[in-house]
């Protein structure tokens, strides 16, 4: 390679350079690239164009287990008290909806139709 580039031209010297500095600007890896370093925090960058679990890197599970001390589900390798911080956390039971409310979100109102879709559209302006 020394040798190649001590015969090449100025021209070919120059080609070469600006091939080498447009390979560098190109994305190193795919929309889901698999190492350890591009799947760090990547929870908080989550790409709807990857597919995880086709990556051999990730290894989703189903959540499989209960803990023992507030109920909760959790994966298997999760420690325990993990959730509930050893039983220093206990959230109180969700309170029912209330009307008109939850006819609305549960679709038995008449507008349910219209308030769901208006409701999505809102959301979608804070994510």
């Amino acid at each position: 390679m020394v040798v190649r580039r001590q015969r090449e031209t100025s021209e070919e010297c120059q080609a070469r350079l600006q091939a080498n500095a447009k390979r560098s600007e190109e994305p190193r890896h795919s929309a889901c690239a698999s190492n350890a370093v591009q799947w760090s925090l990547s929870v908080y960058k989550y790409n709807s164009n990857c597919v995880y679990e086709s990556e051999s890197t990730v290894n989703i599970r189903s959540i499989s287990c209960i803990c023992s001390l507030c109920g909760a589900k959790k994966w298997l390798s999760e420690s325990l008290g993990l959730c509930c911080s050893n039983e220093k956390v206990q959230l109180s039971m969700l309170q029912e909806l209330p009307e008109p409310l939850k006819s609305l979100l549960i679709g038995t109102a008449s507008d349910s139709t219209h308030f769901l879709k208006t409701f999505k559209l809102i959301i979608l302006h804070f994510v």
